[in-house]
């Protein structure tokens, strides 16, 4: 069954014709190319259907998306899907799930159509990386620079394996609870992460913050009050489908509309490799 919420399409389990609720809801039209972004998170991409879990199973700031659904439960007709989609989502998957997804994603694709899986492909320490110097186009680093006691070594390493002009994507926080304890060192402001990349022979090309002040409120409070009431798996599910669904439709309206960004969660960072 179909519902609407915040102009979002949600699909609930059971439901299969998926190309005929796209187009009812003006997400896709016939003859179009057809991209699916699972599991998208707060990460909105222009062209793709994002699809993830409503905001009511987040902890977080709103989820943006065009259908809230379960990935697992979704179906598509053979040969409908252009490109598929997932950024850090199969590593989260059970064994079952990561046999038989991608069998479904399969199904799904046209021939020639493209699959796009981001996982980790190496574990180890990122102040000393098992990677060749200037060999590497584009790094990722999300949200791991404030794990680390020296996360100038961090930054170091990663303009060590760029090549000239390589590109540097990074994301930290500037405001945050205490996360992955004892393991969390610092917070960062903008002009606090352009000296780190800056003194590193890193020029940043772009920066955003990650919403301004409301959404910081609506974030803090959502985990104080799953932390602090949650204290079983049936009352968080409770709470997120009832307080933290309320509260992530309120914050997220302030900040749309209120701009305050000096209170941000943290930043978003493109960087370039500057030449020797």
């Amino acid at each position: 069954m179909e519902q609407v919420e915040n102009n979002c399409v949600k699909i609930n389990d059971g439901d299969v014709d998926m190309l005929q609720r796209l187009k009812a809801r003006g997400l896709w039209e016939e003859g179009k190319v057809l991209r699916l972004h699972l599991g998208c998170g707060h990460q909105y991409i222009s062209g793709y259907i994002n699809i993830d879990y409503p905001p009511s199973e987040h902890n977080l700031a709103p989820v943006k998306a065009d259908v809230y659904a379960d990935a697992r439960s979704l179906d598509f007709p053979a040969r409908s899907v252009d490109e598929i989609r997932l950024h850090h989502v199969f590593e989260h998957f059970n064994r079952v799930a990561a046999l038989g997804m991608p069998i479904k994603w399969h199904k799904w694709l046209k021939v020639g159509g493209k699959l796009h899986i981001e996982t980790p492909d190496l574990i180890g320490s990122a102040k000393t990386l098992p990677i060749e110097s200037n060999s590497v186009d584009v790094v990722l680093c999300n949200q791991v620079i404030e794990h680390d006691a020296e996360p100038f070594k961090i930054i170091a390493e990663i303009r060590r394996i760029l090549k000239k002009d390589g590109i540097l994507i990074l994301s930290a926080p500037q405001m945050g609870r205490l996360h992955g304890e004892p393991n969390d060192y610092y917070r960062f402001t903008k002009w606090g992460l352009t000296y780190l990349l800056q003194n590193n022979g890193l020029k940043i090309e772009f920066i955003e913050p990650h919403g301004g002040i409301f959404r910081a409120i609506g974030s803090h409070l959502n985990f104080f009050i799953i932390e602090y009431l949650g204290k079983n798996k049936r009352r968080r599910c409770i709470l997120r489908r009832t307080i933290l669904a309320v509260n992530n439709f309120i914050f997220s309206f302030l900040d749309k509309f209120i701009t305050w960004e000096k209170d941000t969660l943290g930043y978003n960072i493109i960087a370039k490799k500057r030449g020797h």
